[in-house]
């Protein structure tokens, strides 16, 4: 069984890669480690248990299955949800991260260690826009998917706030199983989402449900 699950993650990897637009961004998201760690809350240090070395690639190829995902369930034929723009998104959104240099073992302070997700989000923003002209929806999806809600300028788009809310859900979901291995059940209803997300972390074990079109969010823990 887990040499087939193997087998299928390799498949999608791979005909990924022949899709990319440039193999510069294959290299670069490859090149982009992610950390597994234990974090400590009466501390809050982090000790770092594993280094997924193609971290960022993995990331992607993950956020792409969850939007194929909410594709099957409907999600896409709602207006002002764009699949093209948002595949575009997941694909460039991390190009221009940057991760520490850590070991198996060290232990540190995540705030000032990793850089605030906002700065590798403006950078990605200005590369992919220099490098491979995109287009203004997905430039402001890349751009703020590190920022909450009412952080948000003043002028950015309503019309684009569906598609920034499932971006950042899918953002983070995505985080857990590459970085946690955690499993993803995703149920769409209209504009309502249900995600239960379980994984051997149970500190990181919840349920959540957002509607995208009036932001609602609400997140239980397990």
């Amino acid at each position: 069984m887990m040499q087939k699950l193997r087998s299928s993650q390799n498949e999608v990897e791979t005909a990924f890669s022949i899709m990319l637009p440039d193999q510069r961004i294959e290299a670069r998201l490859k090149s982009v480690p992610e950390y597994m760690d234990e974090y400590d809350e009466t501390t809050g240090m982090v000790k770092i248990t594993g280094i997924i070395r193609n971290g960022g690639f993995r990331h992607v190829v993950n956020m792409l299955k969850l939007i194929a995902d909410a594709f099957r369930q409907g999600l896409m034929e709602l207006p002002g949800m764009d699949k093209n723009a948002l595949v575009q998104a997941a694909v460039l959104h991390d190009i221009g991260k940057v991760q520490p240099d850590l070991k198996i073992g060290d232990i540190v302070n995540p705030k000032e260690v990793f850089e605030k997700g906002y700065f590798h989000a403006f950078r990605s923003a200005d590369l992919s826009k220099a490098l491979y002209n995109i287009d203004d929806k997905v430039y402001y999806v890349i751009k703020y998917h590190h920022h909450l809600e009412n952080e948000l300028p003043s002028d950015f788009p309503e019309v684009l706030l569906p598609m920034y809310r499932f971006f950042r859900l899918i953002d983070g979901l995505s985080a857990g199983i590459t970085r946690r291995g955690s499993k993803v059940l995703m149920k769409i209803n209209g504009t309502r989402i249900y995600v239960k997300e379980e994984s051997s972390f149970p500190s990181y074990n919840q349920e959540i449900e957002m509607d995208i079109y009036t932001g609602f969010f609400n997140s239980r823990k397990l």
